[in-house]
């Protein structure tokens, strides 16, 4: 009886107290909140973007969105505005992140398929092949053009936005640490400046008329196709423009010399070889490869069937002669007791034939041979000063000169 009575007054003042009855009112205090406090944070902010999308001129009806995933295409639910005939947009939205990070993606319908430029990499026989793929082009070959950028550099959207994003993308992917991708984006900047003969500091605010010239389209069609080419055996990321770079002159010149445009200089074997030799060339002299990238210029087989040729255990033998011009690509092999030479000839527009030569014993050669001394920076015969003596460089073989053309390098 005793536990049940003190039970009920129990029950008893607690029904008391919630009913605000007790005693001490200062233990039922209730504590209002500030009218003039939110009662919740604030759940949206407003964002903007604007800024021109260019590619070889005004980006006039390109979707744009910002892109929110980064997934770098335009999902249903992201924001997104259209171009207008200038190439200018404006894209807003509200979201719940002050500072959204995403990217800036254009689609557009190209005006031509032809504007896509093709990998050939997968054509190649290629060495010290490694997992990277190669990248995707601008323009499809279904005519599906795709631009992105950073929204960084003030909502522009063009070709070199699009390089530098790619670049920064794939340096991630490879793990890089940041010191390391500032240092590569750094220096990407710098050729980019160089090659585009831009300022640093406004490097990717391209204008519309810029983007239509004739060396921004042929720099941007020889950097992709590069890019596709070596993408997928040299592993130095900005290794395109470095090479562009260290052959700037002379692959214009023989894009001149073959009065193609751009896109259909990029799309004829016997030009993009006359170009992947340029490129190997560069790309050995840089240390990047050991064999050209093309194997339609020279294979490990290919050279070490030559090297064995040339030299056997009496020395150099045999005479090795490559020739490159914008229509006609040769080489000849003579042996030791210069007796028969083989020939190979393949000249614009297709035609290819490969020849023997008997030379005859009473023949000649009155041609006076003469070496270049890198020292005196001078011709000299063998008679009034040093001859040069045949060197292997790498994979160059590197034998005497005679008057200002390189008698033999392979």
């Amino acid at each position: 009886m005793h536990h049940k009575s003190l039970l009920a007054m129990l029950i008893s003042a607690a029904m008391l107290v919630g009913c605000g009855s007790s005693d001490d009112d200062s233990s039922t205090d209730i504590t209002q909140p500030d009218s003039g406090t939110p009662t919740t944070p604030v759940s949206e902010y407003n964002h903007q973007v604007t800024g021109l999308a260019v590619y070889q001129g005004a980006l006039f009806s390109a979707t744009v969105c910002a892109d929110l995933n980064k997934n770098l295409a335009c999902d249903t639910d992201e924001p997104y505005s259209i171009t207008d005939n200038e190439g200018n947009y404006q894209v807003d939205w509200n979201s719940e992140i002050e500072t959204p990070d995403y990217y800036l993606v254009a689609n557009w319908e190209a005006a031509k398929a032809t504007q896509a430029i093709r990998a050939r990499s997968l054509a190649l026989n290629i060495k010290n092949s490694t997992t990277r793929s190669a990248p995707k082009s601008i323009v499809s070959d279904a005519g599906k053009g795709t631009l992105i950028a950073s929204p960084q550099y003030n909502g522009a959207i063009n070709n070199l936005t699009h390089i530098k994003l790619s670049r920064v993308m794939e340096m991630k992917s490879q793990n890089l640490s940041d010191s390391e991708i500032n240092q590569l984006s750094t220096q990407l900047d710098g050729l980019l400046a160089t090659l585009y003969q831009l300022d640093t500091a406004t490097l990717y605010a391209v204008s519309a008329e810029a983007s239509a010239t004739a060396s921004f389209i042929r720099l941007e069609y020889a950097i992709a196709y590069l890019q596709q080419v070596i993408a997928t055996q040299i592993p130095n990321l900005i290794a395109a423009e470095i090479i562009i770079n260290a052959i700037y002159a002379e692959l214009w010149q023989i894009l001149s010399d073959s009065g193609l445009s751009a896109e259909e200089f990029f799309s004829t074997d016997v030009f993009t070889l006359a170009a992947n030799i340029l490129f190997s060339d560069a790309a050995i002299a840089l240390g990047f490869t050991e064999l050209p990238i093309d194997s339609r210029i020279l294979s490990q087989n290919d050279w070490d069937i030559v090297l064995g040729n040339i030299i056997n255990e009496n020395g150099f033998t045999n005479t090795l002669s490559l020739t490159l011009s914008s229509d006609v690509n040769a080489f000849s092999i003579q042996n030791a007791d210069n007796t028969k030479a083989l020939n190979w000839v393949y000249r614009q527009p297709n035609l290819e034939f490969a020849f023997e030569v008997t030379l005859r014993e009473d023949e000649e050669d009155d041609t006076q041979t003469e070496c270049w001394n890198k020292t005196d920076k001078r011709w000299y015969t063998e008679d009034n000063g040093p001859v040069i003596e045949p060197t292997i460089t790498g994979n160059t073989f590197n034998t005497v000169y005679a008057g200002a053309n390189v008698r033999a390098t392979a």
